[in-house]
């Protein structure tokens, strides 16, 4: 599971976006999300640069600006980024 950590010290240009999205894809689960079921829930990561931490959002409505994934996927990668980036 160094993959974040990988990335982040091979000196790539990606963005958090791209890394993310290429981590769900890698280390795929399973889950796929269905835009017909209003009460499944969504999850994606986001950054508070207030708190200086990544954290997990949820939506049932469509954004391109977010990879979604399952709850399961969302809390790893989340506590990957905050412990590569040190701040947990």
């Amino acid at each position: 599971m160094n993959y974040i950590k990988n990335n982040k010290e091979s000196g790539k240009r990606m963005t958090n976006f791209e890394m993310i999205e290429n981590y769900v894809a890698k280390y795929d689960d399973g889950w796929c999300a269905n835009w017909n079921d209003p009460h499944q829930n969504k999850y994606y990561l986001y950054y508070c640069h207030k708190t200086d931490v990544w954290n997990v959002g949820c939506s049932n409505i469509v954004q391109s600006d977010k990879v979604y994934m399952s709850r399961e996927m969302a809390y790893d990668i989340m506590a990957l980024l905050n412990d590569v980036e040190g701040r947990r």
